[in-house]
Parts: structure tokens; C-alpha cells; sequence
């Protein structure tokens, strides 16, 4: 045993780690601040997820021993970090250099994706100065797309889906659950309906993840417009308002759902109002979600009995 707490001793003087170290409430701050980068696992031990990530975590602890410090944070029984990190699903795991969180990955995600984002934490500045990045947006990688869509058409497209389940298990909320899938791995996103629609509210209702969706992609389309066209952005707020009549949807009148939508950017930038509104003009007339708004698009809805 003493030899052993002398071998915990000499890795925490070297930070030194090839095996997840356990954090807790009371020694959270403390172990994390002693490592310039770490990446602690948020989990539960009922969570079947949980274990395929558990082992993930050991084999990444020795394959960057020295490099990143891994951690294991069982949420049930340390609630005050749970909550002071807003922990909603499990697993996630937390990305934080010097103490502070600059990253999380929520679900079960291979090992090549967490490595993936955990590898932008390991490269220099200089390197990612390299890249050409304006806005959050990586143009090099914007402009080698353009080039592959102008020399093949076909590259231009290409399909989303998203998969979920409505939870009918009256003891699991919420009610509605989806694993999304990204070029580096994939993670669940729930929805519970509003208390007037019959849910909970204890997560987002779907109306909320279409706003989200309308907001995000026009922020995107925005900051890319801006730095393709070297306008560079110091802040960038997005709101979006949906006013709704949900009576069509309750079957009591055939009044319209959406009564209307309102955008509003609000930028922070050295180029002038003029500049700044030929910016709106262009990204009205590229944003994917603006064009889902102001245009029809082809629907079809199946509905098929399994077995």
C-alpha cells in the first residue's frame, strides 16, 4: 500500500496518468487544475452507453499518458458537479484545459471521434493559425469543398436523416428520443412536448429544436457569407421568434400553425451598415432553413406497421 500511494504521488508531481483518475465533488477543482489538459467521463453505472465508453476512456488513458489526464465522474453520486456543468445526458464527456470546460461530446461516440476533437486541444497555435480560419469558419476547407462541387456537381449534395423513438414507457421520460450521427461519431437529443400538448416540459419541445435549428443555420450561413467575403465578425447574436396557434393541431379549428417567424441578427464588426446588409442579403438567399421558410419543399410522410 505505501509503495502504491508513492506511485499515485510521483504521476501527480509528473502528471503522469495511464489509467482514468476518480474525481468527486470534493476534489473536482483540485484534480483538474493540476492537468493542462483533461477530459473527465461523466457516468452512471446503470448506463449501458456508459460501459462502451468506460473502456474506450482506459485505452486512450495509456495511448496519451502524459499528454491528456482522463478522468470518471459518477454524476448519481456527485450531483453539485452534475448540475454546476449542466450534465443533462449520459454519457458526455468534458474537454477542459486549465480547469475550464472548452468542449464536451454527449453519447456514445467511437474512440476515432473523441479523438478526433480531442486532437484540436493538442495542436499548437500556430498550427490552427495555419488553417485559415475566419469566423469559426475553416475556409480552407470551405474552399477545397467548392472546388470538388465545381469540378463534380454531385458533390453538391447530399442527404441528413435523423432516427428516433417516441418513448411509450410511461416510467422513462421523456417522450421522445434520437441519435444524431456527425463525421465524428454520434449523440442522442430528446424532446418532450409542452404541458398544454400533453408532455412534461422537462426538455426542449420539438417547436424549440425548430427555432434552434433555424437560428443555428442561419448563424452559420452568415459567419461563412462574412468570411468568404473578408468581412470578420467580433460578436454575433442570433434570435429567433415563432408565434404558433396550435389549435389546428388540437383538431378544433383549421387556422394556420405558424402565424410567422421572425429573424434577427445583431453583429458586432468594422465593416459598415452598408457592407454589413448586403451580408443579410446574401445569407437570406443561402441559408438552407431560410429557404425551408419562404419556399415550398416536397414532403411525403409514410407510415408503415412493423412486422
Amino acid at each position: 500500500m505505501k509503495k502504491m500511494r508513492e506511485l499515485v504521488r510521483i504521476k501527480e508531481k509528473k502528471n503522469y496518468f495511464d489509467t482514468p483518475i476518480i474525481v468527486a465533488d470534493a476534489t473536482f477543482d483540485r484534480i483538474v487544475q493540476r492537468h493542462p489538459i483533461m477530459m473527465v467521463d461523466c457516468w452512471v453505472p446503470w448506463c449501458f452507453p456508459c460501459q462502451a465508453i468506460t473502456s474506450i476512456i482506459e485505452e486512450m488513458a495509456k495511448d496519451y499518458a502524459g499528454k491528456v489526464a482522463f478522468g470518471k465522474l459518477n454524476v448519481d453520486e456527485n450531483p453539485k458537479t452534475a448540475t454546476r456543468f449542466g450534465i443533462l445526458g449520459i454519457p458526455t464527456l468534458l474537454i477542459l484545459k486549465n480547469g475550464k470546460e472548452v468542449d464536451r461530446i454527449v453519447g456514445a461516440v467511437p474512440k476515432q471521434g473523441i479523438e478526433s476533437k480531442l486532437q484540436r486541444y493538442l495542436r499548437g497555435r500556430k498550427e490552427v493559425k495555419k488553417m485559415g480560419i475566419v469566423n469559426r469558419v475553416n475556409l480552407d476547407r470551405l474552399n477545397e469543398t467548392v472546388q470538388k462541387m465545381k469540378t463534380d456537381p454531385s458533390k453538391a449534395k447530399r442527404v441528413t436523416k435523423i432516427e428516433g423513438e417516441w418513448i411509450l414507457d410511461e416510467t422513462w421520460w421523456p417522450q421522445f428520443r434520437a441519435e444524431i450521427q456527425t463525421e465524428t461519431g454520434g449523440f442522442f437529443l430528446e424532446a418532450d412536448q409542452p404541458i398544454l400538448l400533453g408532455g412534461e416540459g422537462i426538455r426542449p419541445s420539438p417547436m424549440h429544436y425548430c427555432l434552434y435549428g433555424v437560428a443555428a443555420c442561419t448563424a452559420a450561413t452568415f459567419a461563412t457569407v462574412a468570411a468568404t467575403e473578408g468581412v470578420k465578425l467580433k460578436k454575433m447574436r442570433v434570435a429567433v421568434e415563432g408565434r404558433m396557434d396550435f389549435s389546428k393541431t388540437l383538431g378544433i379549428s383549421d387556422k394556420p400553425i405558424v402565424e410567422e417567424v421572425k429573424l434577427r441578427i445583431t453583429v458586432d464588426s468594422d465593416a459598415d451598415d452598408k457592407r454589413i446588409q448586403e451580408l443579410r442579403r446574401l445569407a437570406e438567399e443561402r441559408c438552407p432553413a431560410v429557404f425551408c421558410l419562404t419556399n415550398p419543399v416536397k414532403m411525403t410522410l409514410e407510415v408503415a406497421k412493423e412486422g
